[in-house]
């Protein structure tokens, strides 16, 4: 499956989403371009190790990813659900609304390894935010999905699609830990830190969200 939008039209452009999707996927081709003792040195520069938690790593963590499966999973949910989500939050808030969500999962993973030193880079943390942000404000929303066989374009819940994200994050901690390049690297946090992150996104979703407008 794969989807491609939601059916709630937002009401604003989204430009820190599409921001974050931009920033992470030209900072991904860098690294494959490079070559992997760049990515080495940028890992070593910007991943988040616990043993040495820092409130700049926490950011600049979220803006690597290990393989183009873990960035194309997080930036299309971050497209699809984080879109909508901006709209109802407004831009500074959404931005703070990601980042927040992000040092939570960061925070309890850490909590949990501290004095680990394997580098841990994503943005798994921030989009599980987004996933439970979006699932309380927008529960009974559907997503435009395109089903491969037979190839048809159907409506599914979102909820569905979010489940599914949250199953493939959990499936990818239960196994072995991935790699980029023979870089060793965890592929994300533990299910403790995406845990976190969930729920971050949803009480700070309530606190944060706009009043709808009619007009």
């Amino acid at each position: 499956m794969l989807p491609l939008s939601d059916v709630i039209v937002p009401r604003e452009r989204s430009y820190v989403a599409l921001a974050i999707v931009l920033a992470t996927t030209i900072i991904f081709s860098v690294q494959v371009v490079a070559g992997s003792g760049f990515a080495r040195s940028m890992v070593d520069t910007w991943s988040l190790v616990p043993a040495r938690l820092s409130v700049v790593a926490v950011v600049t963590s979220l803006l690597l990813h290990d393989g183009g499966w873990h960035l194309a999973v997080n930036m299309l949910a971050v497209w699809i659900f984080g879109e909508n989500l901006e709209d109802r939050l407004g831009h500074g808030r959404f931005l703070m609304f990601f980042l927040l969500c992000g040092a939570a999962a960061a925070l309890a993973h850490s909590l949990l390894h501290p004095w680990s030193v394997t580098p841990i880079i994503g943005a798994s943390g921030a989009v599980a935010g987004v996933t439970g942000g979006y699932l309380i404000t927008y529960p009974q929303s559907r997503v435009l999905t395109v089903v491969p066989v037979p190839p048809v374009l159907v409506e599914l819940p979102a909820a569905i699609l979010l489940a599914l994200w949250c199953s493939l994050q959990v499936l990818s901690r239960l196994g072995a830990d991935a790699g980029m390049g023979g870089i060793d690297v965890s592929g994300g946090l533990s299910l403790a830190g995406l845990g976190a992150g969930f729920a971050t996104g949803v009480v700070a979703c309530l606190g944060l969200r706009r009043p709808l407008r009619w007009d």
